[in-house]
């Protein structure tokens, strides 16, 4: 067929080419120009349009290039034949109905930071910088352990407040613990077993444990994890959190550390894999140094990250790896790419080598500390509320006697008070009943003490 087609435009949003050229897609989509059929030129287009040739000649372009038309020289252009045309449907998404999470003014969980501490104005320099001057090297994907000077940063950064001699050749940088985890799991060998500490966050999060067989659990007391059930096991790997036990708060003492260290050294299968949590947030004494800055034999797997030193949705975790395993990981993930966006990775490097970080850190520091301070002294003074266990980093366990735990919960959560009893984090939930783990670091003064006043009222309203 030869017959030559008319041009109607429709009113539209779109600049007037891409009006131009979903129109006449849209036709031969419907079948309204058929294979073959003559669109008008170029110029009689335009004229019949009001509009330039320009716009007519941009909109033959894209039809042609998508293969919706083929011109002919001095002919003119013509409706290709299109065989199972796919056409995207341009309607609205679907609304899904979703609960959506309740939002508490009080929110004494352990995730998050205090947002007034975020140095936003430092952030908004330094990514103008990084995409003025370095938006070659940003393109690219970049180390499959992370962008080398963020590695190096890292690493002056862990020897100054960790104690920790790490090279940056042994560094990993990634997105988030459980991500480092997952990385962990396909390097080790396959008959690894893993030993999680009871209470802890492993058994609060069902990624670290829902594909084990048989996770093992390993109970605390006064000195930190007890070892005596994964003594004669070899193919094993621990995970601990020595500086600031998660969710408890002790302190692992010298002499465990050293038990510890030395059950790894008895055989090559067997790793520690220290996350130090809260290390960087001790207010009434020195932060205790690194489990690795003690490990001669190079046992232990360190895992860090920047969520509590800077924001969560940063989302940048690193991971120092023995020799023996850093080998495995050139080896296994020499493609793999590091799921830390460069410009992330870039400014965060940036901000930790021009200085920001240290000052950002103290600031943290100081702030924390007057909140820690009022806190205690606050909950210290309740009738209803107790401390329980050491009172160090930016999370305290309270115990609140004589009152039914989710009639509590359901209360403060109707009131807008959120917190977290450690049960959540505990394979034998009931041993802990009463017990609740208590973060500061998000309120304000005055919303710490609002919070747990409405604490107080609702305990005693329990009561009666």
């Amino acid at each position: 067929m030869d017959t030559e087609a008319d041009m109607p435009l429709g009113q539209t949003v779109l600049p007037l080419y891409l009006s131009l050229y979903e129109d006449i897609k849209s036709r031969i989509a419907s079948g309204k120009l058929a294979a073959g059929d003559r669109l008008p030129s170029i110029r009689a287009a335009a004229r019949d349009l009001k509009i330039s040739i320009n716009t007519v000649s941009n909109a033959y372009h894209q039809l042609e290039v998508e293969g919706y038309v083929r011109s002919a020289e001095k002919v003119g252009y013509f409706v290709e034949a299109i065989d199972d045309l796919i056409r995207l449907g341009r309607r609205q998404p679907a609304v899904l109905e979703r609960a959506m999470p309740p939002k508490y003014k009080y929110d004494f969980s352990y995730s998050g930071v205090d947002d007034s501490l975020f140095p936003y104005s430092v952030w908004k320099k330094i990514f103008r910088q990084v995409f003025s001057s370095e938006h070659e090297n940003l393109l690219a994907q970049g180390d499959c352990k992370g962008f080398p000077p963020l590695r190096e940063s890292i690493a002056a950064y862990l020897m100054n407040s960790r104690g920790i001699d790490a090279a940056p050749s042994n560094m990993i940088v990634s997105a988030g613990t459980e991500h480092l985890f997952y990385i962990l799991k396909r390097l080790l060998d396959s008959n690894t077993l893993y030993a999680f500490e009871n209470p802890g966050y492993a058994f609060g999060n069902p990624f670290f444990t829902y594909d084990m067989a048989n996770p093992i659990f390993l109970n605390l007391d006064r000195q930190g994890v007890e070892i005596e059930r994964i003594r004669d096991l070899n193919s094993i790997a621990v995970l601990v959190t020595p500086a600031h036990q998660f969710p408890m708060g002790t302190v692992m003492s010298i002499n465990r550390r050293i038990e510890l260290l030395n059950w790894a050294s008895l055989r090559p299968e067997r790793y520690i894999i220290e996350d130090d949590y809260d290390g960087e947030f001790k207010f009434r004494e020195k932060p205790t140094p690194a489990l690795k800055s003690m490990d001669t034999n190079d046992d232990v797997i360190y895992l860090g990250s920047f969520s509590r030193l800077i924001a969560p949705s940063l989302r940048v975790s690193y991971m120092i790896l023995p020799e023996r395993l850093m080998k495995e990981y050139e080896r296994a993930f020499k493609g793999f790419g590091c799921p830390v966006s460069l410009f992330i990775q870039t400014a965060l490097s940036r901000f930790m080598s021009e200085g920001y970080f240290e000052k950002h850190i103290n600031r943290m520091k100081s702030c924390y500390g007057k909140k820690h301070s009022r806190t205690k002294h606050r909950i210290e003074r309740s009738a209803h509320i107790k401390m329980h266990g050491p009172t160090s980093g930016t999370s305290f366990v309270i115990e609140i006697p004589e009152v039914d735990a989710d009639a509590l919960l359901e209360h403060l959560e109707s009131a807008g008070v959120r917190l977290t009893p450690i049960s959540d984090f505990a394979v034998n939930g009931e041993d802990f009943r009463g017990l609740y783990l208590l973060s500061f670091s998000k309120l304000s003064d005055l919303d710490l003490e609002d919070g747990i006043g409405i604490m107080e009222k609702t305990i005693e309203a329990l009561k009666k």
